[in-house]
């Protein structure tokens, strides 16, 4: 099970074609952090933050923020 989730920190998000800082932002998000934490955690503003989300949600084909997290939670 180790194995497996660090062969999907490694090779997951480049098959879904994401950014290492949009994979900091979806593991924030997937840990309940709201976007002024993660703005703060990763010295971004609030706004970037969001647009971060807005992008993921986009390129991930989810709807909303909690779709965000369970995905993170479920393949990551």
């Amino acid at each position: 099970m180790i194995l497996t989730k660090c062969v999907n920190l490694m090779t997951l998000p480049a098959a879904l074609g994401l950014s290492p800082r949009e994979v900091d932002v979806l593991r924030l998000v997937g840990e309940g952090f709201s976007n002024e934490e993660i703005g703060e955690k990763l010295y971004l503003s609030s706004g970037t933050v969001r647009n971060y989300v807005s992008v993921l949600l986009e390129k991930l084909t989810l709807r909303d923020r909690t779709q965000l997290a369970i995905f993170y939670n479920k393949h990551f």
